[in-house]
Order: C-alpha cells, then sequence, then structure tokens
C-alpha cells in the first residue's frame, strides 16, 4: 500500500511480484509505503520454508532498502506468532522465541527490514479479523462460512478489526516514529470467547464445537499495546469496540458469556 498527494492506494501487482521492488519504487515515488504482505499461513510456511523465507523475509529487505534509498516512509508490519507463547504478556522490549516457520520467518523479516532501513516502522499486531476482499479469508470470514471445525480454549491473542487497524496505518504514515511498535486491540481473549461472542454479534447462534490447540501452536500471545496508545495518543479499542468495527449492519449484538471449557 503507497500514500501520496492523492490518497492510499495498494500497490501495482508489479511491485509485489518483482524481485526488484526499489527499481519500480523510484519510479512511482510514492510518499510512504506499508507492506502488509506476507505468507501467512502456518502450514504453508512449515511446508514450503525457503517460500516463506524469500516471502516474509528476503523480499521486505529488498523493499526496505529501496524505501531508503529513496527516502521514502516505510511501516512494515509483523505478526505476535514471533513470541513463543510461554511467557506472555509481551510488549516491545519482549524476546521473540517463535514456534513455528512462519514465525521465524516473520521474525528475520523484522529484522531485515530495520537494518535495510532504519528510519523504518515495524508495527506487530495480532489477529486481523474482518472482511477486506482478500483472497486468503480473515479468521472472522472462516467463522462466518463455517470453515472453522472448533474454537480453541487454550489459545488466547489480541483479536484485532482490520478496518481499524488499517486507519492507524495510515495515521502512522504521517508521524515520524521509526523502530517497534505493537498495536492491536488492548484485550486478549481465548479463541472460544472471541468466535462465540463475534458470531453471536453477527446474529449466529450455531457455535463451533470448544477445542484444544493442536501440537506447535502457541498457547498465550497477549500483548500490551501500551506504548501505541502513548503514541498515537488514543486507548487502543477493547474486545467489543473491535467487533461493533467490524459487525455494523451484520446482526444484533449479543456479547453472551463464552461456554465453558470442553472436559
Amino acid at each position: 500500500m503507497s500514500a501520496a498527494g492523492d490518497g492510499v492506494r495498494p500497490l501495482p501487482s508489479a511491485v509485489r511480484e518483482s524481485e526488484h521492488p526499489e527499481a519500480i519504487l523510484d519510479e512511482l515515488r510514492p510518499a510512504a509505503v506499508v507492506n502488509a504482505a506476507a505468507l501467512s499461513s502456518a502450514g504453508e510456511c512449515a511446508a514450503s520454508p525457503m517460500k516463506a523465507m524469500i516471502s516474509n523475509a528476503i523480499w521486505p529487505k529488498r523493499l526496505a532498502a529501496g524505501c531508503s534509498s529513496a527516502g521514502i516512509r516505510l511501516i512494515h508490519v509483523s505478526s505476535d506468532m514471533v513470541y513463543s507463547g510461554g511467557n506472555a504478556p509481551y510488549a516491545e522490549g519482549s524476546i521473540p522465541v517463535p514456534a513455528s516457520v512462519y514465525g521465524w520467518s516473520k521474525l528475520l523479516g523484522d529484522a531485515l527490514v530495520a537494518a535495510a532501513c532504519p528510519e523504518a516502522l515495524t508495527v506487530r499486531t495480532s489477529v486481523l479479523f474482518g472482511s477486506v476482499g482478500a483472497p486468503r479469508p480473515t479468521f472472522s470470514e472462516d467463522l462466518l462460512s463455517g470453515a472453522v471445525r472448533s474454537l480453541h480454549v487454550d489459545s488466547w491473542r489480541n483479536h484485532t478489526s482490520i478496518s481499524w487497524f488499517a486507519r492507524r496505518l495510515v495515521e502512522l504514515c504521517g508521524m515520524g516514529v521509526s523502530g517497534l511498535l505493537i498495536v492491536c486491540s488492548r484485550d486478549s481473549t481465548s479463541r472460544s470467547a472471541f468466535g462465540e461472542t463475534f458470531l453471536r454479534a453477527c446474529g449466529r447462534s450455531r457455535m463451533p464445537p470448544a477445542g484444544y490447540r493442536p501440537a506447535g501452536v502457541p498457547g498465550d500471545l497477549t500483548m500490551i499495546p501500551a506504548l501505541a496508545e502513548r503514541t498515537i495518543g488514543r486507548q487502543m479499542p477493547g474486545l467489543d469496540e473491535s467487533i461493533a468495527f467490524e459487525t455494523a449492519g451484520i446482526g444484533p449484538q449479543d456479547n453472551s458469556a463464552a461456554r465453558k471449557p470442553p472436559v
């Protein structure tokens, strides 16, 4: 995504698919670039580690180098999956130890971006939900389509509205912030609690069964966005507010308590 005088727009596919994005950036000369592209399927990353490293580490490094040499503002989107899930909550100073190929590829990308473009801002977020019309559905779109087979009661994350998050990225483009910033919902909830609250807000009464996370999935990836609140000057939204951003007009709001875990 690039920000220019005529607003914000996606970068042409030629930039996103080019092995040398810096040449195309020199031609387009955007005021700012937000890199939200990633190979984000943990299963696909595990099956194709080299593809994961190229997409999530090498390509962002080339983009960062191009932005740095051209004086273009860069915001690079990272993931809570760089953490192990064993010593939450996490803040900007927490030591990341990924538990998956996806997490390692994102962490390497974060480091390479920072080295290639010290002025860049890396924004670390959690599960993005909502509808953006992307080829790969978000977690909430999978929930609504029935693709989610079970809701984990032992996996905690800061589920974050994708439309709210996009607005914060545009806002951060105009700020001279660099380094690392955690930007996400201030509430951490289990997959089960989020899923049931979201579906009820959409007017759904039928829920996927509760279950436990499979091996290799981190347990608690709770993050603390306190620094982002001070930097941006506003409080991060909680669970109900985040869901309201994405469900307006979909169905009645019902924040009934989640079911008990399976025994």
